[in-house]
């Protein structure tokens, strides 16, 4: 089977394809109109750990298992390092998505597949594969790449090792992914979740208004995230901690979502609005960055959380407005 016919995860339906068929998944760069499969973009793995996405389908992962490929030659993962933190210079992936990559990506799926860029070239795919499993994404920081030491790409510290696999051929995955494809769910996501899963997946953005959104929820507070390839695109605008800072006050939050009039800012606005209370992991701690940060600023940050539907009834219970959904999806900031 050609990997254009592998059958297609429910995750990956809203992607658009490229000439040959391949889905352009969120982790690679593009430009107006292409994408470049040889590439990992360090802007939209930004965005990705900001928004808790995974790298292929660029959809939430809602607490549930992180992927990640690991190198042949790295030591055996244990039961016992459930604790440990592991770094990987890659975002992670749903179980889903990456059995998915092992069948249609050729250099996840092919033995004597070469490294496609100029740092590696002549170098072949490891004869095995391993992937892991782990419970979560502890942290997201800038490290030097080791590949080209004059810039730093973003690496992802993952923790609770769950479960590992290897196959050398994609034939031998057959049956798990059969398994994965039966049982496949995806969460309908809120209307601010969708706007920016759709706006980083548009081919022709290039993921550069959702990665300013990102900065402006905390990633700006990131240590030396300045330092990272791409960065220095918003160097000289107010995204870095200025407006972060700003918006680190919920009622300033509420006023700017309703204020604003770019799309990704304003989904951002209402999506971090909806989880303040319990945002991802790697943004709560950027934002707890920002907090101390404006302390030493001498900055007064408000601790008042918006009032209303969301809020003062549980959150699973309906909305007030009478709509049937839930509160917190519905008006997580309160009836107008």
């Amino acid at each position: 089977m050609k990997p254009q016919q592998v059958p297609r995860p429910k995750h990956l339906h809203h992607l658009a394809d490229d000439g040959r068929g391949y889905p352009v998944i969120s982790t690679i760069g593009r430009d107006t109109d292409t994408a470049d499969f040889g590439s990992i973009n360090e802007r939209r793995k930004l965005a990705l750990a900001t928004f808790d996405w995974c790298a292929v389908c660029g959809l939430p992962f809602d607490g549930s298992t992180r992927w990640q490929v690991i190198p042949e030659s790295a030591s055996t993962l244990a039961g016992d390092q459930v604790d440990s933190q592991v770094y990987f210079n890659e975002a992670p992936v749903h179980e889903i998505c990456i059995v998915y990559a092992a069948h249609a990506c050729p250099h996840l799926s092919s033995p004597g597949h070469r490294m496609g860029d100029a740092y590696r070239a002549g170098q072949r795919r490891d004869e095995k594969i391993r992937m892991a499993g782990f419970k979560q994404t502890s942290e997201v920081r800038p490290i030097r790449s080791g590949l080209q030491k004059e810039i730093y790409v973003l690496h992802f510290g993952q923790k609770g090792f769950e479960e590992e696999f290897s196959y050398s051929r994609p034939e031998e995955l057959e049956d798990r992914y059969a398994a994965l494809l039966a049982s496949e769910e995806i969460r309908e996501l809120s209307p601010d979740e969708s706007g920016l899963v759709s706006l980083f997946n548009d081919i022709s953005d290039a993921g550069a208004t959702v990665v300013g959104a990102a900065l402006m929820a905390g990633a700006s507070f990131a240590k030396d995230i300045r330092r990272v390839q791409g960065m220095e695109a918003f160097a000289e605008s107010g995204y870095w901690q200025g407006l972060a800072l700003h918006l680190l006050d919920p009622e300033k939050l509420a006023e700017f979502r309703d204020g604003i009039e770019d799309q990704a800012s304003k989904f951002m606005a209402g999506w971090l609005l909806a989880c303040q209370s319990n945002p991802p992991q790697v943004l709560a701690g950027w934002r707890d960055a920002g907090r101390r940060l404006a302390r030493s600023r001498g900055t007064a940050i408000s601790a008042h959380q918006p009032g209303g539907a969301g809020r003062t009834v549980p959150k699973n219970a309906p909305c007030p407005c009478g709509s049937g959904r839930k509160a917190r999806r519905c008006h997580p900031t309160g009836l107008p």
